[in-house]
């Protein structure tokens, strides 16, 4: 099978699901040509994997002309129509532009290709919801037209890739979708997970979260869960190790400022931006790691990476009821899942805590996980979809 797939981020990225399912696996399965802007301050050499590269570089003259953005999606669009004039593609995978996307369906019905749009979040509610807290009017205009946009693409596609089992519900129940619909979601690498050498040095009354900060993410919800759970004697000395970064200073600020505020300053730790193996490592020394989502339309159809790293390294956790960490639970057969409120966090932490796992239980749990979410079984998932729609 020939893919031309046009990637939303900039090369080389940190993303495992791009790296590791894309680049790597999906690669090794197919003839994939993958499109993509280079990230800034880098250069084409290290740009490195199985796939056919055609990486874009805007000039310093269109950047200025267009906006660094803009200039990018408009140099992915060029190269990408060349491409498909001087070759054959089975499939064009766009993911995340729905502007994008829905050029290439409509070019597709005169070249002849399977279009695919590949969603990991539902980027459209997210301008929305964005413009409507910023109270921006041009950006909530500019929101319903993306919507719009956003709508016709997920309905006229060959192939939606949906981030989660509950976006790929909500697609097909819904949205009424005629299109085939597959289910990929965060995943992680087995070979790097096989490969990490685990130093399990476990602080009693630890907590570990690992992710961004911003403010999105709603961290003092972490924070004054914390502070609760201290208010009993059994837990005063717990803390809370956050391990990630933020481009925006100014959301770390007002997490340090919500900290003193809580007199929790000899309890919380901020690690910042780590590397992979730098992350899991810290994650390592905690007793039980957490993950908690917002409960809101872009996020309930969202696919969490923090439980499935925290769950295939061993740790206890505790995650509220959003629909792809409840799936992944039960199917792995761990506990820790709450509602989405402190006092039930508090109460799962607790519970947690105390409840001791067999290793025996721990490497099953493991096991389990990297058969549900490791990247080559979601990637032969994928491969086996394609393979089915391109031969019907």
């Amino acid at each position: 099978m020939n893919i031309l797939y046009i990637c939303r981020e900039d090369l080389p990225t940190y993303r495992a699901d791009v790296k590791v399912l894309i680049e790597d696996k999906l690669s090794m399965q197919c003839n994939l040509t993958l499109v993509a802007a280079l990230k800034d301050g880098e250069n084409q050499n290290s740009v490195k994997g199985n796939a056919d590269y055609q990486v874009v570089n805007p000039s310093r003259k269109i950047r200025k002309l267009l906006g660094n953005k803009l200039a990018k999606v408009t140099a992915k669009l060029c190269r990408s129509i060349k491409l498909i004039f001087s070759n054959e593609y089975d499939f064009v995978i766009v993911r995340d532009n729905a502007f994008l996307a829905f050029f290439f369906i409509v070019l597709g019905k005169f070249k002849k290709y399977r279009s695919s749009f590949w969603l990991s979040i539902l980027l459209g509610d997210l301008i929305k919801e964005d413009a409507i807290k910023r109270k921006k009017k041009s950006n909530y205009i500019y929101s319903c037209f993306y919507l719009f946009i956003e709508s016709l693409a997920i309905k006229s596609a060959n192939l939606l890739i949906a981030q989660s089992d509950e976006m790929k519900r909500m697609f097909e129940s819904e949205l009424k979708v005629s299109a085939n619909v597959i289910a990929v979601p965060m995943g992680i690498s087995e070979l790097e997970i096989n490969n990490f050498n685990l130093k399990k040095q476990t602080k009693p009354l630890s907590i570990g979260y690992l992710g961004a900060i911003e403010s999105g993410r709603d961290i003092p919800f972490i924070i004054e869960t914390l502070a609760l759970l201290k208010n009993d004697s059994e837990f005063c000395n717990v803390t809370l190790k956050i391990i990630g970064g933020s481009e925006d200073q100014m959301a770390l600020k007002n997490l340090q400022v919500l900290v003193s505020d809580k007199k929790l300053n000899d309890h919380v730790f901020f690690t910042g931006q780590l590397d992979r193996q730098d992350a899991w490592q810290e994650l390592a020394e905690c007793e039980v790691c957490v993950s908690y989502i917002p409960r809101n339309k872009v996020f309930d159809v969202s696919s969490p990476t923090k439980l499935v790293e925290y769950l295939a390294l061993g740790n206890k956790v505790v995650a509220n009821d959003i629909p792809d960490q409840k799936l992944l639970l039960e199917r792995v057969g761990a506990t820790g899942l709450c509602l989405s409120n402190q006092e039930a966090f508090v109460e799962a932490i607790k519970y947690q805590f105390r409840n001791t796992l067999s290793s025996e239980s721990v490497n099953e749990i493991i096991k389990a996980t990297l058969n549900e979410r490791g990247y080559e079984a979601l990637s032969s998932g994928l491969i086996n979809k394609l393979a089915e729609i391109n031969k019907s």
